[in-house]
């Protein structure tokens, strides 16, 4: 619930957002938008940041975890 915001006190968060994206595409500020491709971004991001997800891409069993015993995995240096 929005407290201390002017005509948006006592709207929860979804009625909130809606009246506030409704306001600003009234202004030609903005508009309501989804983004999906930030998460694709994280996870391909991974191997840049830091330690890779440890996955087996096995040809009977598909792709799989790396089990717990072998970790953590030590890459080849190349």
């Amino acid at each position: 619930m929005c407290v201390n915001s002017g005509k948006y006190d006592g709207l929860d968060y979804e009625a909130a957002t809606d009246a506030i994206a409704a306001d600003l595409k009234a202004l030609g500020l903005g508009d309501k938008q989804v983004q999906y491709r930030l998460r694709d971004w994280g996870i391909s991001r991974q191997r840049y940041w830091g330690t890779p997800i440890p996955i087996i891409h096995c040809a009977a069993c598909g792709t799989v975890p790396v089990p717990e015993q072998d970790l953590p995995v030590v890459l080849p240096r190349t």
